[in-house]
């Protein structure tokens, strides 16, 4: 039941991602694998996709779609690493590691990926494994994630808002300032 619901969190993140899926780029298993294997990023994300999902051109197989993944995000394809985060955070194709996760969320997050940066803004305010979990790191990401346009995060920085005191609130647009500077 656990790895059923891993699978079904995984294909969920990844249906909402409007650049993970094209058949504009492949037409055929065959296609696709000689230009991913050629080194075009966009068609070794579409690898990816297809062992993930399953279609009729491949099995489910969640290692080798971390593989096209991997290959993707090695050449700054943020939805490789963001997939590659997802992949280590929920332990999916590969044993989970939230190191590993935070590392491919913050790479994805740097170039602007949305959901890596609220990914980063969750873990902040759940995920007791956190060295540095904080309302105010989470505050941070989240913020970041809705000023790459999250509608999710516009819903979270209200939430943080109500639950933070005005000195917080004012504190939090100095270091936000400051972070996305350095970002």
């Amino acid at each position: 039941m656990k790895t059923l619901l891993k699978t079904l969190y995984f294909v969920f993140l990844l249906a909402f991602n409007p650049n993970a899926f094209s058949t504009a780029i492949c037409s055929s298993l065959a296609d696709c694998r000689e230009l991913a294997e050629s080194g075009n990023a966009d068609a070794q994300m579409e690898m990816g996709m297809i062992y993930v999902r399953g279609h009729d051109m491949a099995e489910k197989d969640y290692y080798e779609a971390n593989l096209w993944f991997l290959m993707a995000a090695e050449q700054n394809n943020i939805d490789g690493m963001y997939n590659m985060g997802v992949s280590y955070h929920i332990g999916l194709g590969v044993e989970k590691d939230h190191s590993l996760a935070v590392e491919w969320y913050e790479k994805a997050s740097k170039l602007g990926h949305d959901r890596a940066s609220l990914s980063l803004g969750k873990l902040h305010l759940k995920d007791s494994d956190m060295k540095e979990q904080s309302l105010l790191m989470a505050y941070l990401y989240i913020k970041l994630a809705a000023q790459q346009g999250s509608k999710e995060a516009i819903k979270y920085i209200t939430m943080l808002d109500e639950n933070m005191s005005a000195e917080e609130k004012r504190t939090s647009e100095k270091l936000f300032n400051v972070f996305t500077r350095d970002w």
